[in-house]
């Protein structure tokens, strides 16, 4: 095969994709992903190929005759990335170089280098993706201390545990456990708060899944309910139903929903 290869055109495709997890954002969740799939094709006959997340339904039309319109401006060009780069931001600077203009252009760049990697027998080069860590299983026994006032208190250091499962914020007393749950808990609460283990009288609650990246948690929250509740550095009182105004982690707020069942007094 000659050294130059030629642009054909791009192709363009506009798509609705379905999503298997729907991605939550601000204004609603995302249950499909308007895409737009574009081919490079070349008088050589080397294809490569890209995509382009449209952001909402209503940009694909659009997305798709940039494209369209972006390849006309290609056609026997030699299939050189940084040229056609500067080649389309001369032609559509008035466009202001951002928007859909910016989008199209980023996909014809991307399907441009995957097609001089295809050329050029490059891709055998690139590793193949990262097996998938074997998922490990974790148990997490948690503490809602609670007084008669139906407060609670919340540590701001992470337990004895991954210090990523509740994102590093405010959080319920927790020590991951190998097999004695209530035992190793009751151990930390003594390390950690000074509570004098004997007067510990735990009430389990509905356990709770809870997955983070290859980790299989299970999320295991204890009530006790004391007459009052200790005072340590890094450590905030207050109501348990106030505990949604707080910036905490979804396995908190897990952690919360199990103990909101349990009665305020015996």
């Amino acid at each position: 095969m000659s050294d130059i290869i030629r642009i054909r055109r791009f192709v363009a495709r506009p798509v609705m994709a379905p999503m298997n997890m729907p991605l939550q954002t601000s204004s609603g969740a995302v249950a499909t992903a308007p895409l737009v799939l574009i081919d490079c094709e070349t008088e050589q006959g080397v294809r490569g190929y890209s995509y382009v997340f449209a952001l909402t339904p209503a940009a694909l039309k659009s997305l798709t005759e940039m494209v369209k319109a972006m390849s006309e401006f290609l056609v026997g060009d030699e299939l050189v990335p940084f040229e056609i780069e500067r080649k389309l931001t001369h032609k559509f600077t008035l466009l202001g170089l951002a928007g859909v203009q910016r989008l199209a252009q980023a996909g014809i760049d991307m399907a441009a280098w995957d097609t001089l990697a295809r050329a050029r027998n490059l891709t055998r080069e690139i590793p193949s993706p990262r097996l998938k860590r074997a998922s490990v299983k974790i148990r997490i026994a948690a503490a809602i201390l609670r007084d008669p006032r139906g407060c609670t208190i919340l540590v701001r250091d992470p337990g004895a545990h991954d210090d990523v499962l509740f994102s590093r914020m405010w959080q319920f007393p927790a020590v991951e456990v190998a097999r004695h749950a209530e035992a190793e808990l009751a151990a930390h609460l003594h390390h950690i708060l000074k509570i004098d283990r004997a007067s510990l009288s735990f009430e389990s609650l509905p356990a709770a899944r809870h997955g983070v990246t290859f980790r299989n948690i299970t999320l295991l929250p204890f009530l006790a309910r004391v007459t009052r509740l200790p005072k340590r550095p890094r450590t905030r009182v207050l109501p348990l139903n106030r505990l949604a105004r707080l910036p905490v982690s979804s396995a908190t707020r897990k952690i919360a929903a199990a103990v909101a069942s349990a009665p305020l007094t015996r």
